[in-house]
């Protein structure tokens, strides 16, 4: 239950799906370079995985495909966790029969879009970061000196 909380707090959650996209893809593309069939892919990323609701995702998958369907259809259901740019991408490497360079080049490419979520969320996080330590130093400050100031007065 609690991965699907992640996965709804805004900024984290695109994170996470970010990098699940991305680790899926370029896990995909080493798999397949080592030729191992789809259905080893599936049960490979599946057993690697600590996101729960990815791994339900991948689960459902191989169940397609073990029915015989082809990897992006397998897939398209789960554009939720997977995204849908990353099933219209297996489609067409299907398609035309281009899996791995593609593959790799889509990871690339998923790779720099998760470099530059890390930045952004960097970005928006280090202003926040100094506000919340400021309070926290404010709030010792005065806990510390408050006591202190009470005692001054009542001498």
């Amino acid at each position: 239950m609690l991965h699907k909380w992640i996965l709804k707090i805004p900024l984290l959650g695109k994170l996470v799906l970010a990098s699940i996209r991305a680790s899926f893809v370029q896990t995909l593309t080493t798999l397949k370079k080592a030729k191992v069939d789809n259905l080893k892919c599936l049960l490979l990323l599946q057993g690697i995985s600590w996101c729960y609701p990815y791994r339900a995702a991948l689960t459902r998958g191989y169940r397609r495909a073990a029915n015989g369907a082809g990897l992006a259809v397998a897939l398209e259901e789960e554009t939720d966790i997977l995204g849908l740019r990353t099933i219209e991408y297996l489609r067409v490497l299907e398609e035309t029969g281009a899996e791995v360079a593609m593959l790799e080049r889509l990871a690339l490419v998923m790779n720099r879009d998760l470099d530059s979520a890390i930045e952004r969320a960097e970005t928006l996080a280090r202003p926040l970061m100094a506000i919340v330590l400021a309070a926290i130093i404010g709030f010792i400050a005065t806990a510390v000196y408050g006591p202190l100031i009470e005692l001054y007065n009542r001498i």
